[in-house]
């Protein structure tokens, strides 16, 4: 600042008096007056002259003792506005004749507005006199001030800024973020005017933060004259984190203008306050195909689903995705367990089918895709994008045995790895192959019943294959039936009343369990559960014979026959020759057939009737035309008919449970249709003929059927009757009612 020995100011010298005019080189009020501002240095000022101190004297001494200005009172000449000026003394001269500039606006001066700068000089100024002898004063003698501004950050529900820092922070969903901002004044001196600040902001969607605070301020030296922070509530300094903000930098810092006392218009910025959120997730593809383990020959279509779990706090990254068909032939296998790879091939979809390379596989192909990217939410199951479709594998001409494979692919499936590493789902596959058929004509199926001697019934559970496949041009249901009645002790899931009957089986209403068993009997509210279905008569006690060691061909045998040896057996029943066999085994290995011909007397009808501990069937017989009466009086695992023991070594099989029935089979193996004509009776009946169930119109062929043909009814008829006669000793007509 001044001490009072270093006031300048100086009187100019010429007339005080009204303003004149006149002369190449006059000087007059109406070229243009009034009090100036002129800065230190300034590359325009009043030209050197005699009627004052010369300017650069006026501009060093200003300059030497501080000052930023010059303020003065200048008169025009002619022409050259300023830079042709002459520096008067002010004489009281008013703002308002012609040629005043005082009313312009900075740097221009009004008289008062030149007065009060006067009046501010903290100086001596002792022989001036304000109106008589000031000319010019040095103005602006201050230090300047700075700005320092600054912003944090922390998380937390409650704004803590003791924990607040300027670095970059991590934060999760649903963490609340808050920021303090602030400026102060560095000095060294006071701020004679205020700026102007702005919060800035990065990293935001959603329309929040678009309005950040504004505000004018100012303040004393080292005063913290701004003050934005989270813990005063300020509804712009706190942020709860959403799933939007996954994979993004969220950042404010305040802003200012002017930077500093020597800087208008210059902005300063403090550095950003950020917090990064991370991903979190992780991605497992899921399949499932119905059908999900076979499908038969001549079915035209798949359906695939496929889900995407995401077991993380955050959505994924945009991902690729992909859905690979695979064929691979008998006795090849995929992964059933989730597995990753790394492909670096610049066709992505070939993912899978780089990674699923298996001897023998007969082809690969991409079902759906999303190359551009899909974002899967947190902490959910949702549908691949297009992952819920049939898949139509009516040209794909698949053979049996062949093994139609699904799996899911993604790549980027947690936040660490790169576009490179995918993961692929547990591969579901359905295998073609055949669900063979048995037909029952003639007469009624009965489970759980006891046989004559015995206490203790099967469980007399009634299933059988029903499969919806497309034949031609329509959806049809095709399966095992009965064409009469079934009373069943356990459950029903099958088909009676022939409800399934003919070349391309019944229509899409047959699906349903209702539909497809009009004479299925039941006493509860599921299918069957008839109760006691009766008891199977004591066919050793009828046809009892003394023991005997039994050879020869059917041909050679006659009448009633306990053999207590294995026989096989095969041949024709010539007519008028009835046959009762019984033995612990009986093997059929070859076509037995009734001779065909007119009979005169029911005695004539040609029958054989088979009773056996195990009756089994060997596969290259076509035709039975017996009785088969499968006894289990002499143990547990006896009392079983077998339509082909083919598949397995020896007759171990026989000795496992009964769900091993099917153990060794393929399309190949007892591939011949077999048709029993009689009625069988068995503790367990193993139905293992594969025939049938190709595609189109052979798909409700049947492997087995078995006819209760009328000669066996006609037969038993009079193996009951013998020579029993009744008579009518008389009758009576009665009246018809209704």
């Amino acid at each position: 600042m001044w001490t009072p020995s270093t006031v300048y100011a100086d009187g100019a010298v010429g007339n005080g008096g009204a303003p004149g005019g006149g002369g190449a080189d006059s000087i007059a009020t109406s070229y243009g007056y009034g009090w100036y501002q002129f800065a230190i240095d300034a590359p325009v000022h009043p030209r050197n002259g005699a009627f004052t101190t010369p300017w650069p004297e006026i501009n060093e001494t200003c300059k030497s003792l501080g000052a930023k200005s010059i303020v003065t009172y200048v008169v025009f000449r002619p022409s050259g506005g300023l830079a042709n000026s002459v520096v008067f003394n002010y004489p009281g001269w008013p703002d308002t004749w012609a040629g005043a500039h005082g009313n312009d606006g900075f740097p221009w001066l009004t008289v008062g507005q030149a007065k009060a700068r006067y009046d501010s000089v903290d100086a001596d100024k002792t022989g001036y006199t304000w109106g008589v002898n000031v000319g010019w004063f040095c103005y602006d003698f201050s230090l300047g001030w700075g700005i320092n501004g600054q912003s944090w950050i922390e998380k937390g529900a409650t704004p803590n800024k003791a924990r607040a820092t300027g670095k970059s922070i991590t934060a999760s969903v649903g963490e609340t973020l808050n920021w303090y901002h602030d400026l102060r004044n560095t000095g060294p001196d006071a701020m004679e005017r205020q700026v102007f600040h702005v919060i800035d902001k990065t990293g935001f969607t959603g329309g929040w933060n678009n309005n950040m605070p504004t505000g004018w301020a100012s303040g004393v030296r080292n005063s913290l004259f701004v003050r934005i922070y989270a813990t005063e509530r300020d509804p712009y300094t706190r942020y709860v984190v959403t799933q939007n903000d996954v994979g993004k930098t969220l950042c404010q810092r305040i802003a200012w203008r002017d930077r500093a006392s020597d800087a208008a218009g210059q902005w300063g910025r403090a550095g950003y306050a950020c917090a990064t959120i991370p991903y979190n997730y992780e991605l497992t593809p899921l399949v499932t195909i119905n059908p999900s383990t076979v499908i038969e020959p001549g079915e035209d279509r798949v359906s695939v689903d496929v889900m995407m779990r995401n077991t993380g706090s955050t959505k994924s990254r945009q991902v690729s995705s992909m859905t690979t068909r695979i064929v691979i032939p008998r006795g090849t296998s995929l992964p059933s367990a989730v597995t990753t790879s790394t492909y670096t091939g610049a066709d992505r979809t070939q993912a899978a089918c780089a990674h699923f390379s298996v001897p023998g596989r007969k082809a690969c192909d991409v079902q759906t895709r999303n190359v551009v990217g899909h974002v899967f939410p947190a902490n959910s199951t949702t549908q691949f994008p297009g992952g819920r479709y049939d898949d139509n594998i009516a040209a794909m001409n698949l053979e049996v045995g062949d093994r139609l494979c699904y799996v899911a692919s993604v790549n980027l499936y947690n936040a660490t790895v790169t576009a490179n590493n995918w993961r692929h789902s547990a591969v579901r596959c359905v295998e073609v192959a055949k669900s063979p058929k048995v037909q029952i004509k003639g007469g009624n199926l009965y489970t759980g019943r006891n046989q004559a001697g015995t206490t203790t019934a099967g469980a007399g559970d009634v299933t059988t294959s029903i499969t919806t496949k497309r034949i031609g041009t329509e959806v049809r249901v095709v399966g095992s039936w009965m064409e009469y009645g079934v009373f069943a002790a356990g459950d029903v899931d099958s088909a009676s009343g022939a409800a399934l009957a003919g070349a391309n089986g019944a229509d899409i209403a047959a699906q349903a369990l209702n539909g497809r068993n009009k004479l299925t009997f039941e006493n509860r509210s599921t299918m069957g559960q008839f109760g006691d279905t009766g008891t199977i008569a004591n066919y050793r006690a009828k046809f009892a014979a003394p023991a005997q060691n039994c050879s020869g061909s059917l041909a050679s045998m006659n009448g009633i026959l306990n053999c207590t040896n294995t026989l096989t057996l095969s041949g024709n029943i010539p007519i008028g020759k009835s046959l009762v066999i019984q033995a612990p085994r009986i093997v059929i290995d070859g076509d037995i057939r009734y001779a065909n011909g007119q009979v005169s007397d029911l005695k004539q009808l040609p029958q054989l009737v088979l009773i056996s501990d195990n009756i089994v069937i060997n596969s290259n017989v076509r035709s039975v035309d017996a009785w088969l009466i499968a006894d289990s009086r002499s143990g547990a695992a006896n009392g079983w008919v077998v339509t082909c023991p083919d598949g397995k070594s020896g007759t171990t099989w026989l000795h496992t449970s009964y769900v091993e029935g099917t153990r060794g089979l393929s399309a190949s193996v007892c591939a011949n249709q077999l048709q029993v004509n009689g009625p069988v009776a068995a503790n367990k009946l193993f139905l293992r003929r594969t025939a049938g169930s190709e595609a189109g119109a052979q798909s409700n062929d049947p492997a087995e059927i078995f006819s209760l043909r009328a000669d066996a009814y006609l037969w038993a008829s009079q193996q009951g009757a013998g020579d029993t006669q009744v008579e009518a000793t008389y009758t009576r007509d009665l009246a018809p009612r209704f």
